[in-house]
């Protein structure tokens, strides 16, 4: 995604796993949640990249907005619309072939950011962290309840 951020982007990583997108891009307050894959995997005269969770599922749902494949040993981008890969568990990309399916996404980055932030706009966001406390854990005396804490250290 560094490729975005050159392109004047702001990129954004979603804290934790749970999400089902690698990144939040966001320019002129319009944001996309992009999935990041990429292959080595020939494929005849091209290449397969997969676009399964990490079941090996299709993705279903709403899961991003877009997928970024990167074609490592060609050092290409495709910036591919999640309808486009909707149901798909792979996708065939071919960067010698002009007429092929996804060419017209090569390095498609204008298409994002897509979507408007719920028509609203963010002033800021500020957070501030404290100092680590420690604190003195004690197990429960009775049950298999969660540990309590005695006092801070």
């Amino acid at each position: 995604m560094m490729r975005a951020s050159e392109l004047g982007m702001e990129v954004s990583k979603p804290w934790g796993e749970s999400a089902h997108y690698d990144f939040i891009v966001e320019k002129a307050r319009r944001t996309a949640r992009v999935q990041v894959k990429s292959t080595i995997a020939r494929c005849r005269t091209g290449y397969s990249c997969k676009v399964r969770d990490c079941h090996g599922s299709a993705y279903e749902g709403d899961p991003f907005d877009f997928v970024a494949a990167y074609l490592i040993l060609e050092d290409i981008w495709y910036i591919i619309p999640e309808r486009m890969v909707r149901g798909k568990s792979a996708v065939g990309l071919y960067p010698r072939l002009k007429w092929s399916k996804y060419e017209r996404f090569r390095e498609a980055w204008h298409l994002l950011p897509g979507k408007s932030m719920n028509g609203g706009i963010i002033g800021s966001i500020e957070a501030c962290a404290e100092e680590e406390i420690n604190f003195l854990w004690v197990p429960e005396i009775q049950g298999n309840g969660p540990q309590m804490p005695l006092g801070v250290i």
